[in-house]
């Protein structure tokens, strides 16, 4: 009971004033609230649940310790939080927002899943029971969910899934027997394997499946070793054999008691074959191997062979291998007979059986003789056979026979045969495919060796070709290395043959034929192409040159290939040779000299009539011209006297004797002008002069440019640089010629108006320089490489005989001198010419040596 006192003001008095309230009823009511809440409060903070309440916004009220140990936040951390803003991964938030808003609007309960993302980040999956309460005006106050953590319960039914997909789609068979030996599971793969429908699992058994005491192994190695590993064989339902591979095990239960056995197996059938046909292709590789080995080592031919029939013996599991070889008979029929066998032990040989040295093909095999024409093997199981073949090979106890054909090139030889004499044997497509190789492997080294005896024989005849040839006979690599050198080597050079054998010859080569060769042989290697003609000079061991004439080939490609030549000795053609062009060359020049010597000489006698006929009329001018000089003198003394007595002097005989002596001066000029060309004609006129004189170059250059002036003297303009150059001694009418040769040769060069420079200087080492340059139309570099050449000429039929500067050079080389020409197309030339001296002094040596070089040659032919 609660009583209230109130105090009040009654006409200036306090009163009290008093009421009672009976508050038991409501008491109780909260007490029993109270006990509610605590109670509410008790049960959501002890429940497994995920228990949360939202107020009508989505914030958290209310957050039990399941839901705290969840997601790793405490309440007061979360409390009026909107929950989709905390444990929600953002691609569920609008599904849980929709969710949401249906119990706001009072549409309840809901069933929903989602994910709640804890404080560590690791997601769960939640399954939620949703419902919302509601106040007494019917609104939502507060949304309620209660949550179940599935994360774990989810991994597991995937699990279990997962090993049911596995179970039923796996291709290894599975069964589980109980621990009675019951079959109590198997899966699809166990019914293909086993060919049985699965309707009785007692068919099912692995007792049943496994034959004979196969199942009683496995079940003794599981109870005495928990598990089993092998291969057996099994029974399928219609009764074929199928290789597989067993794993068994014990399922076992909390007391270690067996509870399940469970067997895996794997039909390996399909390997097991694969292997014994991969073991049988291993067996023919190193068989074949070993034959092909075998053949290429240098034994006989019977050693060879042997030892195939041997190795094949052990590759194929035959019990006797051999071959038969064919020949013409003594009636020109095609036979056959054994030439090669082995056997297994205990198969008794037939190399001795005479039946097999003579079996003619057409009387009774002519089947056999038909197949291995065409190239085709022949195999049989002799049951097939009749007759003759039948009766032959039953008596060497042949059950199944294969034969292959042995061909050397296009040419049927014989065959290779394979018995099997202790069972019938199928000869499969494979075993005739390998044994055909083995058939063609003999052919080759059969052919081969048919060759190497023909090449044998065909290289000792080659050789002793060889060997006597007058030639040298030689054959290289690419690297130009000796690999083979005739003993005529040694005869003509002096050198042991086996002192080049791996080297070359350039060592012994002369330097100046080295490019030239090496040129040849590369042309010849890149276009494999023959060579011939190739000249070079080898040393003699004794220091002496000998000239050889090369014929070569290569034999192979540029990188295998070998090169075969044969070389001749040509030093006495060459020097006979070499004689023969000199004395044609001395020939030659001699005839151009002659002819050019006899123009020249004619020339100066011409010249020298010329001057003389000259001479005689000039002389009379000149002897006139002095007597009217004399007599013009007396003259106009006389007349002086004459006017000076008569009175002055007359104006018109005045000019009268004036033009006289203009006439007399220019008769004068004119005179002496022609004495000087006379002189200097005469001078160039001396070309038939053999001795040599001391002169002076810059007259004879003067003489030369008088000769030509006429030509030139409108057209070309001389320019002369001349140096101060010593007396020298030559030949002076030759150097004219030169002079000459060169100054017409720039005429013609010109076209219409242009210089020519002639410069002159003396030199170091007592020599001087004369050089002739010109601005004319100048000369290609093919013109100036052949400008020297007897014959030559640029100018046409009828213009020139390219004997001139051929001649030129000739001089300038008697003279101890060079000459050298400077020319482009466009921009003149420049001859140089370089002489010495003092020539005389080098005649004089040269005949003092010819002499003693004579001398002791008489001395030695004294001597001998």
């Amino acid at each position: 009971m609660i009583f209230f006192v109130v105090m009040a003001r009654l006409d200036g008095d306090d009163v009290l004033i008093g009421n009672f309230f009976d508050i038991t009823a409501r008491r109780q009511v909260e007490d029993a609230l109270r006990r509610e809440r605590n109670f509410v409060s008790s049960v959501l903070d002890t429940a497994a649940a995920l228990i949360v309440v939202l107020d009508p916004e989505g914030r958290i009220v209310r957050f039990n310790r399941a839901c705290e140990k969840l997601t790793g936040y405490a309440f007061d951390e979360v409390r009026g939080k909107a929950v989709w803003d905390l444990f929600l991964a953002p691609e569920e938030v609008k599904s849980v927002v929709g969710a949401f808003t249906q119990l706001s609007a009072g549409d309840f309960p809901i069933e929903l899943e989602n994910h709640w993302v804890t404080r560590s980040g690791e997601k769960r999956l939640i399954s939620w029971s949703a419902t919302s309460i509601m106040n007494d005006r019917q609104e939502v106050e507060y949304v309620i969910g209660i949550g179940i953590d599935f994360t774990e319960r989810r991994r597991a039914e995937e699990k279990l899934r997962l090993y049911r997909e596995i179970f039923d789609n796996t291709n290894d068979a599975i069964a589980v027997l109980d621990r009675s030996g019951k079959v109590v599971e198997v899966n699809p793969a166990y019914l293909r394997l086993s060919g049985y429908d699965g309707r009785d699992l007692d068919e099912l058994s692995p007792m049943k499946v496994i034959p004979g005491d196969g199942s009683r192994r496995v079940f003794d190695a599981v109870a005495a070793h928990g598990s089993f590993r092998g291969e057996l064989q099994a029974v399928r339902k219609d009764g074929v054999l199928v290789d597989i591979d067993l794993s068994a095990f014990a399922l076992r239960d909390p007391n270690d008691e067996v509870q399940y056995r469970v067997g895996f197996s794997r039909d390996i059938t399909r390997r097991k074959e694969q292997e014994k046909a991969l073991a049988t292709r291993l067996r023919y590789e190193e068989g074949l191997a070993a034959c092909s080995k075998y053949l290429l080592t240098e034994r006989s031919v019977d050693d060879a062979i042997q030892y195939v029939m041997e190795e094949l013996l052990q590759t194929t599991d035959a019990d006797r291998v051999y071959v038969f070889e064919n020949f013409t008979d003594e009636e020109n029929r095609l036979a056959m007979r054994q030439t090669h066998e082995a056997c297994r032990a205990g198969i008794s040989a037939q190399m001795d059986n005479p039946e097999l040295q003579h079996i003619v093909y057409g009387e009774n095999f002519l089947e056999w003789q038909r197949a291995m024409e065409k190239n085709e093997a022949v195999r049989y199981h002799i049951e097939e056979l009749t007759g003759f073949e039948r009766e032959l090979l039953e008596a060497q106890d042949i059950k199944s026979i294969l034969v292959i054909p042995i061909y050397l090139g296009d040419e049927w030889s014989g065959f290779i045969g394979f018995d099997s004499c202790r069972s019938k044997r199928e000869w499969t497509d494979y075993d005739v495919r390998v044994l055909r190789t083995v058939a063609e492997m003999l052919g080759v080294y059969l052919q081969q060796k048919r060759f190497e005896n023909a090449l044998r024989m065909s290289e000792e005849r080659f050789r002793s070709l060889v060997e006597n040839a007058n030639d040298v006979i030689y054959s290289t690599n690419t690297a130009g290395e000796f690999t083979y050198i005739s003993p005529k080597f040694t005869h003509i050079l002096g050198y042991d043959v086996k002192d080049f054998i791996g080297s070359t010859a350039l060592h012994a080569m002369h330097p100046d034929d080295i490019e030239e060769s090496n040129r040849r042989i590369r042309s010849a290697i890149a276009t494999g192409s023959r060579e011939s003609g190739m000249v070079f000079r080898m040393r003699h061991k004794d220091g002496s040159w000998r000239w050889f004439e090369s014929n070569f080939s290569i034999v192979g490609d540029e990188r295998t290939g070998e090169l075969i030549g044969i070389a001749h000795d040509i030093t006495e053609i060459k020097t006979v040779m070499n004689e023969l062009s000199e004395a044609y060359r001395d020939l030659r020049d001699t005839q151009a000299k002659l002819i050019q010597s006899e123009k020249m000489a004619s020339l100066g006698s011409l010249v020298a009539g010329i001057a003389h006929e000259i001479n005689t009329p000039i002389g009379a001018v000149a002897s006139m011209h002095d007597t009217l000089v004399r007599a013009v003198t007396r003259l106009k003394g006389q007349l002086r006297d004459l006017v000076e007595q008569d009175g002055p002097p007359i104006d018109k005989l005045r000019s009268t004797l004036q033009v006289i002596e203009d006439a007399n001066r220019v008769i004068e000029n004119g005179t002496e002008r022609v004495t000087t060309i006379v002189r200097r004609l005469r001078s160039f006129a001396r070309l038939d002069e053999a001795e040599v004189k001391t002169v002076d170059i810059h007259e004879g250059i003067e003489d030369t440019l008088t000769l030509i002036h006429h030509e030139i003297k409108n057209k070309i303009e001389i320019v002369r640089a001349y140096g101060n150059l010593p007396l020298i001694s030559c030949f002076p009418g030759q150097l004219n010629q030169v002079f000459l040769n060169i100054l017409v040769n720039a005429r013609q060069a010109i076209r219409e108006k242009g210089k020519v420079t002639i410069s002159t200087r003396p030199l170091d080492g007592d020599r001087i320089e004369i050089r002739f340059s010109d601005d004319g139309i100048g000369m290609t570099e093919e013109t100036k490489r052949r400008i020297f050449d007897p014959g030559f000429t640029t100018k046409g039929v009828g213009v020139g005989t390219g004997l001139g500067l051929s001649i030129c050079y000739q001089i300038i080389q008697d003279h101890h001198g060079d000459i050298a020409v400077e020319s482009a197309p466009g921009r003149g030339t420049t001859f140089t010419i370089t002489l010495p001296v003092d020539l005389d002094r080098i005649i004089e040596q040269e005949a003092a040596s010819k002499k003693d070089r004579k001398a002791e040659s008489n001395g030695g032919a004294e001597r001998e």
